[in-house]
């Protein structure tokens, strides 16, 4: 007697939305965060030696959103200006522009 055996329900990357499929998401994440850390050292090292006049913090939103959680009081209340855009993409002209429009 044969047996017949179904594979439907096997996890393929993009076969549902169950745990296979973010498999890839955590290590970009992780990343993202370890990123936010170093920042966020140099960040408070730089303020420590008093090498900050007006610092502003322009970031992506979530990473944006990373730095602050991360961030100290002291650091929080020195930086001056904050923008919540993603700029990678940006020419330097109109990068110019919109730091310029910040004021700083």
């Amino acid at each position: 007697m044969a047996v017949r055996v179904s594979h439907e329900s096997e996890d393929e990357l993009g076969a549902n939305s169950g745990w296979g499929a973010c498999a890839n998401c955590a290590p970009e994440k992780h990343q993202e965060a370890r990123f936010g850390d170093t920042l966020v050292e140099e960040f408070e090292r730089r303020l420590r030696a008093r090498e900050f006049e007006r610092p502003a913090t322009i970031a992506e939103p979530r990473m944006l959103g990373t730095l602050r959680r991360k961030f100290s009081p002291a650091l929080e209340q020195t930086v001056v200006a904050e923008l919540a855009k993603d700029l990678t993409k940006v020419c330097r002209q109109d990068l110019e522009a919109t730091i310029a429009a910040l004021g700083i």
